[in-house]
């Protein structure tokens, strides 16, 4: 065995790989992410999952501890010529793996990650999930449910691929958003409810049903919240639930008047009536994805606007 591999006994050989083990090729990753970023702040939020500022330089410093260099001046940033060795050696390996990765997934399953709301998860993917197990037999998949904050930091953390729900403001980053369909609101009442319109609720001095809605924290309260400001009316929630399908039940059985959106395609549990709330903001959903989406990804995305153009036509 030649002299850089040790005497031929192993020891040498050994030690050497141990040597090597010292530097976490994560902490690599890192300096590779900040230094493609230009800085510690925007390569903290293109880290996959994120990491804080203070975390990211603290991985830096035990790399360059490790190395005995300085590998980037702080202010302004600056790679220095170790960092831009550095850099070389790791910008042919990170930027080259995605091809690497898809040429031996070759052959395996397509993967899909998504995330919506319940009613979307249960009442309109299932058929669309079969439409593309047509085109891809192998597809596997996997759903998550929640409100739109916790999706969108799904996405950002890179733990779902797409989702279907309320975009606030800008889409996370590295991620896209398109608008699908746009809600109206209603308010659900018992069939045999006197009540014939919203507006006769509007004209009480003090609303005397019991309103049913989501929790505070839920889009769609907070619209129906500003709907109610536009008109000066006061309204408190006497009864809080998050699942539309419990809301449907509790207004059926007497509990008051539930808030709820119209559902195109679903049809209400026996015994419910709409009052339209055509006058308030709508509750606009959105499928928001993150950038290069596979090919499985693509082909949700046409199904949903395939999908979300013939739900228009109901609304």
């Amino acid at each position: 065995m030649s002299e850089p591999f040790g005497r031929g006994d192993g020891t040498h050989l050994r030690f050497n790989w141990e040597k090597q083990l010292m530097i976490n090729p994560r902490s690599v990753q890192m300096f590779y992410v900040v230094a493609r970023y230009g800085g510690v702040g925007e390569g903290a939020r293109h880290m996959r999952p994120q990491l804080s500022q203070s975390t990211l330089s603290e991985h830096l410093r035990e790399l360059e501890d490790q190395l005995h260099a300085v590998l980037f001046n702080r202010r302004p940033f600056e790679l220095t010529a170790a960092g831009k060795r550095l850099y070389e050696f790791s910008k042919s390996f990170f930027d080259g793996l995605d091809d690497v990765a898809a040429e031996l997934r070759n052959g395996a399953p397509d993967r899909i990650r998504i995330g919506a709301s319940p009613v979307v998860l249960q009442n309109y993917l299932p058929e669309i999930l079969h439409t593309l197990e047509g085109h891809f037999p192998k597809m596997g998949f996997t759903l998550h449910h929640g409100l739109p904050p916790e999706l969108e930091k799904r996405l950002a953390a890179d733990n779902i691929d797409v989702a279907v729900t309320v975009c606030e403001g800008k889409p996370p980053l590295e991620c896209v958003s398109e608008n699908l369909v746009n809600l109206p609101l209603v308010l659900l009442v018992p069939a045999e409810s006197p009540l014939q319109s919203a507006a006769e609720l509007w004209r009480q001095d003090r609303i005397a049903s019991k309103l049913i809605a989501p929790s505070e924290e839920d889009f769609l309260t907070r619209i129906f919240r500003r709907g109610l400001a536009e008109i000066g009316v006061d309204w408190n929630v006497v009864l809080h639930l998050d699942a539309a399908d419990g809301i449907e039940t509790f207004v059926a059985t007497g509990f008051g008047v539930g808030l709820s959106v119209v559902m195109p395609g679903r049809p209400r549990p026996h015994g419910l009536r709409e009052l339209r709330l055509d006058a308030f903001p709508t509750l606009d959903i959105a499928m928001i994805w993150r950038i290069n989406p596979n090919p499985v990804t693509l082909a949700l995305m046409v199904e949903l606007r395939k999908r979300a153009k013939e739900l228009q036509k109901f609304l």
